[in-house]
């Protein structure tokens, strides 16, 4: 009995100790330690863009640039309030997000342009072998108001969704970036999101990509696409 007694007594710190043992891989300094390593790997290699903001950020946390996100609260304070007036103004749509949507895989776009007074909304979704289209065409005052002016879904072919998604892949639209640093008072403006439902194990995915004087660029052939699709004469561009 005393035997058994010492050797728990004996064991008790031991085990204590190794439950309290902070892993060596955990915490705060070894996070910090391989941020800076992956800092150091992306300044030395050409294949991670420097230029993208998460990488400017976590250069600014590991750099502790107080001047950086100075910089960065003010531009999410202009972002902020681009949001709150997008939501003001987009009330009356009310548009689902697309992963809340239950479907396999979706495309939304929104265009609009200036001196224009509507805005054109189209979601193109797939589910199985069913193909919806929803088309939206909104008035819009940039303060307060919003006024549906059509509204409605429809049907799609498979061979419809096949030109959709080649024209978003000539477009590189999963490759492209956010936003590419064009913007202007004049002009017009097309975002497009996409969503993909993982598969095998594979997480889903959700993209975003904003581009000003969309007519210069690859992305407006799948919106020029849509609008094929929706037949609509009415809006700032119409089907051709």
């Amino acid at each position: 009995m005393k035997l058994k007694t010492f050797i728990i007594l004996f064991l008790l710190p031991l085990l204590f100790s190794c439950n309290n043992h902070t892993h060596p891989k955990s915490g705060a300094s070894y996070k910090d330690s391989v941020l800076a390593k992956y800092l150091r790997f992306a300044e030395s290699s050409s294949t991670i863009d420097t230029t993208d903001t998460n990488y400017k950020t976590l250069k600014g946390y590991i750099k502790n640039d107080t001047s950086f996100f100075t910089n960065l609260d003010s531009e999410l304070e202009s972002y902020i309030k681009i949001d709150e007036m997008s939501k003001v103004r987009d009330s009356c749509i009310r548009q689902p997000t697309l992963p809340s949507l239950g479907v396999d895989e979706a495309y939304r776009f929104n265009y609009h342009k200036s001196f224009c007074p509507y805005t054109t909304d189209v979601t193109i979704s797939i589910k199985g072998d069913s193909i919806n289209f929803h088309f939206i065409l909104y008035q819009q005052d940039w303060a307060t108001t919003c006024k549906i002016i059509n509204e409605y879904d429809k049907k799609l072919t498979i061979q419809n969704w096949n030109e959709i998604q080649n024209a978003l892949t000539r477009a590189d639209f999963w490759g492209l970036k956010k936003y590419n640093g064009y913007s202007g008072l004049d002009g017009d403006g097309l975002t497009v999101t996409g969503y993909r439902k993982g598969m095998y194990n594979n997480r889903d995915e959700y993209h975003l990509v904003y581009r000003w004087s969309v007519n210069r660029t690859a992305l407006i052939d799948p919106f020029i696409v849509a609008l094929k699709f929706s037949g609509d004469k009415q809006g700032c561009m119409t089907s051709r």
